[in-house]
């Protein structure tokens, strides 16, 4: 397996990229089980997240054009725990590959993405979540508001 090239951050994490990142990151996982090797938009991903969270306001007002951070997010919790780059599923439908940020070889990683048991990433990712929101919580404000704010 390829590892995740590490990815400069334009900014930190917000409690918002950690939140709709996950909801992005259980899309993508399945996703990857129904499509093995296939790409996805990100407009198409977004759409998934919502009919999968309706009731989630923050994932309803996401956007394609401000997706890149959220799918940074799930990237750097794959390349934090040697997994594969889930993120290389979304792609930019103009150039129907990953966005500019995008590092590492595409087609291996998409290659690798369906073959790994992501059954037991879930807890992991449950970790990372609660460690990111500590990390982009502002002091003074509880990470559920901030979170609720979205």
């Amino acid at each position: 397996m390829t590892t995740v090239p590490h990815t400069l951050l334009p900014r930190p994490f917000t409690c918002n990229d950690i939140h709709v990142g996950t909801r992005l990151y259980a899309v993508l996982v399945q996703y990857a089980a129904t499509y093995p090797g296939k790409s996805i938009f990100y407009g198409d991903l977004l759409d998934r997240a919502r009919t999968m969270f309706p009731e989630d306001q923050a994932v309803g007002r996401a956007v394609p054009v401000g997706i890149g951070m959220k799918l940074l997010f799930v990237e750097a919790f794959c390349r934090e725990n040697g997994y594969p780059n889930l993120a290389c599923l979304a792609v930019n439908k103009g150039k129907e590959r990953p966005g500019g940020g995008f590092t590492g070889d595409w087609l291996q990683q998409m290659r690798e993405v369906p073959a790994f048991d992501w059954s037991a990433a879930q807890p992991v990712l449950d970790a990372y979540v609660t460690r990111s929101i500590k990390a982009a919580t502002p002091l003074g404000k509880p990470a559920k508001q901030v979170m609720d704010s979205g």
